[in-house]
């Protein structure tokens, strides 16, 4: 028996691009977004720090160092956690991961390791 209710379609994150399987998120305003919510998150401790209030800017504080110690991670040792968690929990294994991380295999004990592709 069918149901008479219309299929909802699930919402995608990122843009369709011809040749890929799966929406692509624009990393650069992505990146942009995050550079001006930490200019906003600065901005209202710089403010607490001025008018000597704390103790709103505690958990803020919190979350913006975790936030920061994630892109740290990413940009200087190229881990990215999500994709990392991602592996360990998804049922659907990532594909395109950044800089190609997920299809990554570190050479053999004792073997030569070179950055250049064959």
């Amino acid at each position: 028996m069918r149901s008479s209710q219309p299929v909802k379609e699930q919402p995608v994150v990122g843009q369709w691009v011809e040749g890929i399987d799966t929406p692509v998120v624009n990393e650069r305003a992505v990146r942009a977004s995050a550079g001006i919510l930490f200019l906003a998150g600065f901005s209202a401790w710089l403010w607490s720090v001025i008018t000597g209030d704390l103790q709103p800017t505690i958990v803020a504080q919190v979350i913006c160092g975790v936030c920061l110690l994630l892109l740290y991670l990413e940009t200087a040792f190229g881990i990215c956690l999500g994709c990392v968690v991602a592996q360990r929990f998804a049922r659907r294994k990532p594909q395109l991961c950044a800089g190609d991380t997920c299809a990554y295999t570190p050479p053999a004990k004792g073997e030569q390791h070179s950055i250049l592709r064959d």
